[in-house]
């Protein structure tokens, strides 16, 4: 794997976690301007193993919502007016709100915080938020896998 002297030596695109604790995610890209892969997979299953006390059901709730904000902005883009990136914006803030909430109700949650807070520092654009988009389906996948 390569190396990344801005992250200490870890691999790209992750923080070393602490122990028990999922990757923080650190760029959705590599230098050359590449997906990451493991974003997809590694990743997405060890950001899974660590939200296997959040019951599936609530995970695709949020999940869900995600989704529909992807349609709605790929509707707008259909219809001839795109939307601003600003929106993308909007929507991970609104995740990120909705998941503190349900970290303060039951403490299993907080791994949903720590990745909704994660990934709403990383999406700046709409095009963002479609890889965000598609690295959450992955979690939610390995989730199911996952599930106790």
């Amino acid at each position: 794997m390569q190396q990344n002297a801005r992250s200490g030596g870890h691999r790209q695109g992750r923080k070393k976690p602490a122990p028990h604790a999922p990757p923080e995610i650190t760029a959705y890209r590599d230098e050359k301007g590449h997906l990451r892969p493991a974003l997809f997979d590694a990743e997405a299953r060890e950001i899974a193993r660590e939200m296997t006390k959040i019951a599936h059901s609530q995970l695709r709730r949020f999940f869900g919502q995600v989704m529909a904000d992807k349609r709605r902005f790929e509707l707008r883009a259909e219809s001839g007016t795109p939307p601003d990136d600003s929106e993308a914006l909007v929507a991970m803030a609104l995740f990120k709100a909705k998941a503190a909430y349900a970290a303060k109700r039951e403490q299993k949650n907080k791994p949903l915080r720590n990745f909704a807070e994660n990934h709403a520092r990383l999406v700046k654009t709409i095009a963002d938020f479609r890889i965000f988009a598609r690295h959450f389906e992955a979690v939610v996948a390995w989730h199911k896998v996952y599930e106790k």
